[in-house]
């Protein structure tokens, strides 16, 4: 696995991430 294809996962899954953590928030707001 090339440094591209991890750092491409990362971004994804942080992405991800964030897009989840946002939508809890949204729910508790």
């Amino acid at each position: 696995m090339s440094n591209r294809n991890v750092r491409r996962v990362v971004s994804i899954l942080v992405e991800n991430e964030s897009s989840v953590l946002s939508r809890i928030s949204g729910l508790f707001a």
